[in-house]
């Protein structure tokens, strides 16, 4: 199963920019076909993403970019920028913080969704806080002590803050 965090982190140039290369020349075509073999793999690191921004730097200088190469320059260039601020972010206290706690709830989540009493249950981390956070409405004071259990049962690593109206 793929981690919750994983799926916030873009670590890859999407292939589905290099889809349509019938509008270039043979010379264009190869150029981009060039760019897309650069940018194959994963990209995980701040030297992966300056090593792959000099070599685009590199391909580019060979001749001068064509009006049809350069949207696919610039979708890259627009991806790798998303990439290095994800790496950026992960790198942070509080990207660490906010990674972790996806992966923490991802096993949790399964279990609050099958329980139709906390169908109005959503489940998250603070915006300010290193804290867990937990809104939403319950039926009765029964209900939100058994959600309070569930959760305490899976040992939350930080405070849990419920934010829980009871019905």
């Amino acid at each position: 199963m793929t981690k919750w965090s994983e799926l916030l982190n873009k670590t890859s140039i999407s292939p589905d920019i290099f889809e349509d290369l019938d509008e270039l020349d043979a010379e264009g075509r190869a150029r981009i076909e060039a760019l897309r073999d650069l940018c194959a793999g994963v990209i995980d690191s701040k030297e992966k993403v300056k090593q792959l921004r000099e070599a685009i730097a590199e391909l580019r200088k060979q001749r001068r970019v064509t009006p049809g190469e350069r949207g696919y320059f610039a979708d890259v260039k627009e991806e790798l920028a998303e990439i290095a601020e994800d790496i950026r972010f992960a790198s942070t206290k509080r990207g660490q913080f906010v990674l972790s706690g996806q992966d923490w709830w991802q096993h949790l989540h399964p279990q609050i969704r099958a329980d139709k009493r906390f169908d109005d249950i959503v489940c998250g981390m603070h915006a300010d806080k290193y804290v867990y956070l937990v809104i939403g409405k319950v039926r009765g004071a029964s209900a939100l002590a058994e959600l309070q259990q569930l959760i305490d049962a899976h040992e939350p690593p930080v405070p849990v803050e419920y934010r829980v109206e009871v019905r």
